[in-house]
């Protein structure tokens, strides 16, 4: 009896564990200010930026998150499937870095580069290194 209940008690969990999983490729939609937010507190605790700073980096996260979220919701309307545009998003990317120096000093532009290298070789995202590859077993 102790088994059986030790067993179903063990199922439960392994199912309630597999079904909160999200599916792969999925993610949680934040609105603009959550990913702004989240954003410029990255930065701060990276960079140790000022509170003029970080307005600056707020009020640039939150612009490109409401475009971000309109082009995703004229996408979901339509009905289209996104596509990737490399040339776009390297381009996209190389303007917000261009607006993130230009808030920040040398210094803090230094350290902010150190982490993006480090999280996108930890991510495995682009020009962050390689993907570890997986071993045969």
């Amino acid at each position: 009896m102790k088994k059986l209940i030790l067993t179903l008690v063990v199922a439960t969990l392994a199912v309630t564990a597999f079904a909160q999983q999200r599916p792969r490729g999925q993610f949680r939609q934040m609105d603009p200010k959550e990913q702004a937010t989240r954003r410029a507190d990255r930065l701060k605790e990276t960079c140790g930026i000022n509170d003029d700073q970080y307005k600056k980096a707020y009020d640039l996260f939150f612009q490109q998150a409401v475009e971000t979220d309109s082009i995703f919701k004229a996408m979901q309307a339509s009905g289209d499937r996104p596509q990737f545009d490399r040339e776009a998003f390297q381009k996209r990317q190389e303007e917000q870095r261009a607006a993130i120096k230009a808030i920040l000093t040398d210094e803090q532009f230094e350290k902010y580069e150190k982490s993006e290298a480090e999280r996108r070789s930890r991510r495995g995202g682009f020009g962050g290194g390689q993907r570890p590859q997986r071993q045969n077993q």
